[in-house]
């Protein structure tokens, strides 16, 4: 009667959703080589996705573990998994992760864990779902809670199985770890983790495993345990993790999955996404590009990660245990998630991103500054410049606002303004002294990316050209926090600081440029070089001021600007040092948009069709590059709907043509804001007009606080170019326009 109590209540939840969408979710998606990543590095090709089994901003993430995944965990290539472990990041561009790899066997006659070939034609990949038959006939099947999940194990001889737990697989080469027996069915332990991207940083999890059948015997030899069973069904596992203690751990795995049925929590699961995925609605769309979309969503709904554990305590970055009375959330990749996936996030969910945002500032508070990447307590500092200011104020600009905005504030102030501020040792501003003094960051000073150098262990170098342009990215961000904060020193101090960028800007070649503190530029300059830029050439970095693109353009004649981006998007995915577009990686997100500020959208609107057709797909093979923990999900979430997030630290969108006929979004205030593309036919192009709740709209910017209590807007459209978005008075808001304001 209970399993049928609970199965009604799962299917009166499903009842309320119009469309069931997380059937369009394939978490294999961005697991291969992308066809048009132009030269890029293995790691590069693909998303690095991975198909685990996951709840929203879920701690766990059982999946497989393939024997050639590169930068993830999972290739869709390979056709072996070595092992399904607890922890997982959603496409960094490093191995990461895969704490507590777990693997069964027909029974216990095995030396060492030897990895299992298997068949796509035997795998589902679903939202809170992951089932694999393996070649020798095992079946598994994972789901998920928060912190814990559930796996069944189906035997095609369960008289005498076995499962290994093994703590030396993780995929940055950490070892070390410990399985203890603790009852008749139970077993706990710890493992270590970290050394993200070569850094060196170092984490522990814990965990908790109990069966529904009591262990016949267990045996441990280093860092690998075989437990095995004596069977007549298939054997149940249920498993929890913590980064507190394994105490925690058990009390996780007592609170969330109490009793034994796969099919319920499997059902909950599922249920969770779909009240995430039912915020928008896409009608009209084909089924591949729901497959593309609601991935995408899925894709960007797994980070940052819950973190503190059912009982509200955390690890925090001092190594000491705190308490929380909402929830503590980890893994920021602050370079990668501040343009695209944190917008997104605020203006769907606020709730959720101000308990994001406030743990990021708890995080900041005990380390020292907002750190740069973080690994759950750990700062790996890699990638260029400040994002955490971003972050921030990208959430607050887009109605998150529900954290401790005065203590944010303060940070941004001492770590934009005070050398050497730094979090866990490795400092969050390098060259900082020099860009006050100077106004720009010196090339000499860093030179070519590296992970390491002696006496600075773990601290990630970045090109001095790309620390320039993000520092000043963040300072105009952070000059709209303090304005919106009622500072007005802070505000004029920082916007000065934003107009930075300039200093390396060359006239005479016309682009962004590596320059020494004497004031020479380093020569000889070379469009394709990586040499003083982060992930990026001096083309694509020329391209992402997002703030300041009228003064940009405004150097430049107006044929000698549209010839270079002519030749800038021939291709659209080409890798870092080229001079070319890169759209799978985060300083060309925004690059498609430049037209808006030259008069032209039409031919932004020319590149994203490219870019749609072109880079994105529904197979495997579905996303231009790194999806750096939901990022490039989040650029196509955006793009797809014609509201690109375009300026950071402001709250608006850059208005294009949705590619879907209607979308309906359910905003956190309970309103529905509806953009209205049924006029057009699926081959039309160009925008001809946007009306907001029928009233023309002159400007190709649209602010948040208009959308933010719903409406409609409508979209009308042709196969020819026309006049929308042509005027000046049309132009989306830069730099000059905040300095006449002061």
């Amino acid at each position: 009667m209970e399993k049928l109590i609970s199965i009604f209540l799962v299917f009166i939840s499903m009842k309320s959703f119009a469309e069931p969408l997380a059937q369009y979710i394939d978490t294999r998606i961005g697991t291969a080589s992308n066809p048009t990543a132009h030269l890029a590095g293995i790691g590069e090709q693909r998303g690095n996705t991975q198909p685990t089994a996951v709840v929203p901003f879920g701690m766990i993430q059982w999946g497989p573990d393939t024997t050639n995944p590169h930068a993830g965990s999972y290739n869709y290539s390979d056709k072996e998994i070595k092992g399904l472990s607890l922890t997982h990041l959603s496409g960094p561009g490093c191995a990461n992760a895969n704490e507590i790899s777990i693997l069964p066997h027909l029974n216990a006659k095995f030396n060492k864990v030897m990895p299992k070939p298997f068949s796509h034609q035997n795998e589902k990949a679903q939202a809170g779902y992951y089932s694999v038959k393996f070649d020798d006939g095992i079946l598994v099947e994972l789901t998920s809670t928060e912190r814990s999940s559930l796996g069944r194990f189906s035997f095609p001889d369960p008289s005498n199985p076995t499962i290994s737990i093994n703590l030396t697989e993780t995929v940055t080469g950490v070892k070390g770890g410990k399985v203890f027996s603790r009852e008749g069915n139970k077993v706990g332990g710890w493992a270590n983790g970290g050394n993200f991207c070569g850094t060196g940083n170092s984490y522990k999890v814990y965990f908790a495993i109990e069966f529904d059948s009591d262990i016949s015997k267990l045996k441990s030899s280093g860092n690998v345990s075989s437990i095995s069973f004596k069977l007549d069904k298939p054997l149940l596992m249920k498993v929890a993790i913590s980064y507190v203690s394994e105490e925690n751990a058990w009390e996780n795995l007592e609170t969330e999955i109490p009793g034994w049925d796969f099919r319920q929590v499997k059902k909950e699961a599922v249920v969770k996404w779909e009240v995430k995925l039912n915020k928008i609605i896409i009608s009209g769309a084909t089924d591949p590009q729901k497959r593309i979309f609601y991935t995408a969503m899925y894709h960007a709904l797994l980070h940052p990660n819950i973190y503190s554990d059912v009982n509200g305590e955390y690890l925090g970055f001092d190594q000491k245990v705190y308490k929380t009375e909402t929830t503590h959330y980890a893994n920021f990749s602050g370079w990668d998630i501040y343009r695209t996936q944190i917008p997104f996030l605020a203006f769907l969910f606020p709730e959720i991103t101000s308990e994001i945002v406030q743990s990021h500032i708890l995080d900041a508070s005990r380390c020292g500054g907002f750190p740069k990447w973080a690994q759950n307590n750990t700062e790996t500092a890699i990638m260029a410049g400040d994002s955490g200011p971003i972050i921030v104020s990208n959430a607050y600009a887009f109605g998150a606002r529900d954290f401790d905005k005065e203590s944010a504030l303060e940070i941004m102030k001492k770590q934009g303004m005070t050398p050497g501020v730094s979090c866990q040792g490795r400092q969050i501003r390098p060259g900082l002294k020099d860009y006050l003094e100077i106004g720009y960051v010196p090339h000499n000073i860093f030179g070519v990316f590296r992970l390491t150098e002696p006496g600075n262990t773990g601290q990630v170098h970045v090109g001095s050209s790309s620390a320039t342009i993000e520092y000043a990215t963040t300072d105009f961000a952070i000059s709209q926090f303090a304005k919106s904060l009622g500072d007005e020193d802070a505000h004029n101090v920082f916007l000065s600081h934003a107009n930075n960028w300039q200093n390396v800007f060359d006239q005479n070649v016309g682009y962004i440029r590596p320059k020494y503190r004497s004031g020479r530029w380093k020569k000889p300059f070379d469009l394709y070089s990586g040499k003083g830029y982060t992930e990026g050439s001096s083309a694509q970095y020329t391209y992402a001021i997002p703030f300041a693109q009228r003064e940009l353009l405004g150097k430049f004649k107006k044929d000698e600007i549209s010839k270079r981006l002519e030749e800038f998007f021939s291709k659209l995915n080409n890798w870092g040092r080229s001079p070319n577009l890169w759209i799978g990686n985060q300083p060309g997100y925004g690059a498609p948009w430049i037209y808006y500020w030259l008069g032209e959208p039409d031919k932004t609107q020319d590149v994203l069709t490219r870019i749609f057709n072109e880079t994105f797909t529904d197979g495997p093979e579905g996303l231009p590059g790194n999806d750096d923990l939901g990022s490039t999900s989040s650029w196509y979430i955006f793009a797809s709907m014609g509201l690109y997030p375009g300026i950071p630290g402001l709250g608006g969108f850059l208005v294009g043509k949705p590619i879907y006929p209607k979308i309906s979004i359910s905003l956190p205030n309970g309103k529905l804001l509806e953009l209205d593309n049924a006029n057009g036919a699926s081959s039309d192009l160009y925008l001809h007009e946007v009306l907001f709740e029928g009233t023309s709209l002159e400007s190709t910017w649209m602010p948040w606080e208009t959308l933010k209590n719903g409406g409609k807007l409508s979209f009308k459209v042709g196969d020819k170019s026309s006049l929308w978005g042509t005027s000046p008075k049309s132009y989306p808001p830069s730099y000059g326009d905040f300095i006449l304001k002061n």
